[in-house]
Parts: structure tokens; sequence; C-alpha cells
């Protein structure tokens, strides 16, 4: 088959010429735009506010290699304009392909495979660090001039981190971490990312955003190591200063370096990381955000909107940490903060005003919530389930257990409106499979509410003729909640085998551990708390049929997977 190369062409008087070959400038061939050529910058990099590069070293073999391939993508155009030709909305009995495939396609990152820590003075190895920098070294490969993937030069030593490499770390997050945890504001982030007044905190906030996006790239793992520990010494030494409050910044960092320690670190890290980002959120008073009535909300939006988003995250952490290991929680003041907006309304900084937690708990709400927001109010009534536990272990065996009951049946009301209201929403799926993995979350924590409820009333023994009913029903629900989940954990495998074979066809560089980190690493970090405890609900169940067997299986199988990017997930797997 004869393979047609498409020429830009350009007109001048009337004629057409040929951009000559090779005179494109590094930004222009990164982001596949036509090159004018104009000096000093082009229009393209005058534009995109960056310095215009230009090398006459550029390699060609990115070039072959997408002609080589683009023969066999020929022969499978047809199958797929089939599978991409599918509506967002989710219908009955099929499931949402229409998922992004560029943010998992790990080939745009190709010129950043070969730099190295030692490429970055400002990344070199510290001589002392303090203790809560681990000490363990990574394995970095020989720093090379010239990063032959792409045909870019290594910045020199004066500039670590020159604007391409910069733009893509960025977009790199963006692709990879944003979705799962929405505290940043893209335009506001932008304003400041490139200036050189930014100060200590943005840039701590820079190097955390790097480690995480490191960390969910096969091919940038030798910057990981470098980034975490910048980001970790900045972090110490504005523990160190006593100032009257800190930036907002500092607090988005800490909240990534979370996120961080706990994937891809150890629990205990991970906990200790938690318990500084709780008390930075503390010492900002963030949970009072919302408590004066005077202040025009309409001024500074954005910059509210992005506090109220690090105190829901700081809180989401305290939650699921306090239900992996039974502790109370450290954040318990929600009265005063109302609930994350819609990202949409977020991303366009379109001012609205949203309920409080307390509001919405009560029914009193008909506010559209975003998949994040229902996630924080069905972790909310699972703490409350937990905390209702601990008052039955409390109870002296005279004392009465009406009012035990009411509040068990109270909380069961309180579920039963939140799932219709999602049942609603979805009401035209079977299975409702979302590419947005806060959504797909979402929906796994409301079921495993109705398993958490129900081992409360299975561990209380005393039940009367009346509560009977109530404790029939749980059982019921239960089975059903944690099917849906069974549910859900299949067809993330089936999608995660269907992305494999897409990009086993499209690339003639395939790598499959490659593309399957990618795709396990876009799963919600807490995702593994979920789906162990639906294990726990089969296990407990002494007559597992061939079904139930099938359905354990399967998530112990997607656990396996998520363990190889989630150190979560690896507790639960022994």
């Amino acid at each position: 088959m004869s393979v047609a190369i498409k020429m830009s062409t350009n007109t001048v008087g009337g004629q057409s010429t040929r951009q000559p070959p090779g005179s494109a400038c590094l930004h222009c061939r990164n982001k596949k735009m036509k090159c004018d050529a104009l000096q000093p910058r082009c229009k393209n990099c005058f534009n995109a506010g960056v310095e215009c590069i230009r090398s006459n070293n550029y390699s060609r073999k990115r070039s072959a290699q997408r002609d080589h391939i683009e023969g066999p993508q020929d022969r499978v155009e047809t199958s797929d304009a089939e599978v991409y030709d599918v509506q967002p909305k989710f219908n009955p009995g099929l499931f949402n392909l229409d998922f992004h495939m560029d943010s998992f396609y790990d080939m745009d990152y190709n010129f950043l495979e070969n730099i190295t820590p030692e490429s970055f003075p400002i990344l070199s190895p510290l001589d002392s660090l303090p203790s809560l920098i681990p000490s363990e070294t990574v394995e970095c490969s020989q720093p090379q001039t010239v990063i032959e993937t792409a045909g870019i030069l290594a910045p020199p030593l004066n500039d670590p981190i020159n604007d391409l490499m910069h733009e893509d770390l960025d977009q790199l997050y963006l692709d990879r971490v944003h979705r799962l945890i929405p505290i940043l504001h893209r335009r506001r982030y932008f304003s400041w990312t490139r200036s050189p007044n930014r100060t200590d905190a943005q840039t701590c906030l820079q190097f955390a955003m790097w480690t995480l996006a490191t960390s969910l790239s096969t091919q940038l793992q030798h910057l990981r190591e470098s980034f975490y520990q910048r980001t970790c010494s900045l972090l110490d030494k504005f523990t160190a200063q006593d100032t009257a409050a800190p930036q907002i910044e500092y607090a988005q960092a800490c909240i990534l370096i979370v996120n961080y320690d706990l994937m891809k670190e150890n629990f205990r890290r991970g906990w200790t990381s938690a318990g500084r980002c709780i008390r930075v959120i503390q010492l900002m008073r963030l949970f009072e955000i919302d408590r004066s009535k005077g202040r025009n909300d309409r001024e500074d939006w954005i910059q509210r909107e992005e506090k109220r988003r690090a105190f829901w995250m700081a809180y989401s952490l305290d939650l699921f940490i306090s239900l992996r290991g039974e502790w109370p929680l450290s954040l318990t003041g929600t009265d005063f903060v109302r609930l994350p907006a819609l990202d949409k309304d977020f991303d366009n900084s379109h001012y609205v005003e949203m309920p409080f937690l307390g509001t919405v708990l009560s029914g009193a709400s008909s506010s559209v919530l975003s998949p994040w927001a229902e996630s924080i109010v069905f972790a909310t009534i699972i703490r409350r389930i937990t905390a209702l536990t601990s008052e039955l272990e409390g109870l002296s065996p005279g004392s009465s257990s009406t009012n035990v009951w009411s509040k068990i049946d109270l909380l069961r009301n309180i579920l039963k409106s939140r799932l219709a209201s999602l049942s609603f929403k979805h009401q035209d799926s079977h299975f409702p499979f979302s590419d947005d993995p806060m959504e797909t979350f979402m929906i796994m924590i409301a079921q495993s509410s109705v398993l958490y409820l129900y081992n409360t009333q299975k561990s209380f023994s005393r039940a009367t003729e009346s509560s009977q009913n109530i404790s029939m029903a749980l059982q019921y629900e239960a089975q059903m909640a944690a099917q849906e989940i069974a549910n859900l954990s299949t067809s993330i495998l089936h999608m995660s085998r269907f992305k494999v074979q897409h990009f086993s066809l499209l690339s003639s560089e395939f790598n499959f551990m490659k593309v399957h980190t990618l795709i396990f690493a876009q799963i919600h970090p807490f995702t593994p708390l979920i789906l162990a405890k639906c294990m726990e609900f089969y296990k407990s169940n002494q007559n597992l049929d061939e079904i139930t067997q099938a359905a354990v299986k399967q998530i112990y199988e997607l656990l396996r997977h998520i363990s190889k990017v989630n150190n979560i997930a690896v507790e639960y797997l022994s």
C-alpha cells in the first residue's frame, strides 16, 4: 500500500511554496504546527510566549516511524471510526467508549526519556536532607547531551528546565493527575507558572505537580526522585518558618505529596504527610472560609474556590485514612465550607454558590453535585456509620437498643435518597462506567456505604422484632451493592483489555507494560479501599456460589493490577 504524505504549503505572491525541510522551530515540531520561520521568534512561539529555538541537527527518525505506521493505521480506519462514533451519554447494554486515548499514550513525552537528574543542577542530590526525605536511591540512566527521540537539545546547565520541558510536564500533570485531584485552577496556574517572580510556595507546588506526573509516566521515572526530594526540601523549609498564614500553593503542594506518599511510598509516610497537610489547612482556617456573610462572594471567587477544594481534598484524605486505620477524624468542622463546584464552572471561572454538606445530608438541597462532591457526601455517611459502630460497642448490656436502631434506619433512609438520585442520573445505562475516574469512584463508594451499614447492623446482635425487617432489607441491599461493585470491577478490566488491544493496532512501538501501567494509573487512589470492603463482604458469606466466587476473583485481579501502580492496593493482597 502506498503511503500518502501531505505537504504544507504557503502562498506568497500568488505562488505556492513549500516550507523548507528542517526549518521549523522546536516548539512547532513538538506541537505539530506549521512554523513561519520568522526571526527572532515565529508567530506560534510569540503567541505562546516561549523561546523560539531551532536546531540544525533535527533527526528525521520520528517522521520515518510515523510514515511506517500510517499504512497499518489505514487498515483499521473503518473499525476505529465505528468504535469512536459513540455518544458521550450511556446507552443500555453499551459501555462508554468515548475515552481520551491520548491521555494514556505516553509517546507524546518521548523527548524527555533520556533526561536525568544529573542534567539539572537544581535537582541534584542534596548534601543534607531532613529526616522526612527517604534515603533510597534511584538508578538513573547516564546523562546525554542530545535527546535523539525528538531532536531536542538537552537544556544548558544554567537553564535546567526549558520552556518545552516545562510545558510538557504541566500537560502531563493535567492529563494524568488533575482529574483525580482537581484542586488547581488552570488559568490561574498558567498566569504565574513562567513568571521569574513566582514565590517559593508556587515553586514548591510546581515540583509537587511534576513529582506526581512523572510517577504516572513509565518514561520519566528517573526524574521522579529528584522532583520528590526537591519538593520535600521546600515543604520542610516552610514547616520550619514561623509565618502568619501559608499561601494556598503550599497547602496544594502538601495535598499532592500526601497522595504521592500513599501511592508510591508507604502508608505510614502518607499518614505522616497527611498530618502536616491537615495542620496547614487548620492554620489557614480553611474550615470557615464561608462563615462570613457580609463578604461579596463574587470577588476573588476562583481563589476562594481553590481554598474550598484544598479543604475538601484534605478532608477526603483524612476520612479515607481514618477508615483504613479505624482512627478518629482530625478535620471535623465542615459547617462553614461550601461543597466544591462543578468542574466546568471552576475551569471556566463561572460563579456558582454550592450548598453546605449539612444541607445536602438533610435532603434540603436540589443542587446538582459534581462526582467529587457526591463522593464527599457518601464518604461522610460512611464515617457516620463507623461512628455508630463505636457507639454500639460502648453500650452496656442492659441499655435499650431502640435509639440505635432508629439511627440505623435514619442512615438507611439517607442512603436510599442519595442512591435514588444516582440511579436517576444513570437510568439509561446497564453499567454506569465512565471515562471520568472520579465518577467511577463515586459510584463505587456510594455502593460501599451500603456494605458499611450492613456490617454495622450485623455486629449489633440485640435485634428486636420491629428491627428484623430493617435487617433483612439491609442484607438484600448489601448483596445488590456488592454485585454493582463487582460489575464495575469487571467493566474496568474489560475496558483495560480493549485499550491494550487498541494500542497494539495503532503503535508500531507497542509496549504492553507501559500501556498497562498508564491505564491503571487512571484509577482513583482509594479504589482499593472499596474493593477490599466488597471482598470482605463476600468472604463473610459462608454460602459462596459460583457467581460469587467469580466476582471475588474479578475484584482480586483488579486489585492485583492496581497494586503495580498504587501501593495502597498492596496491603489488601496479603
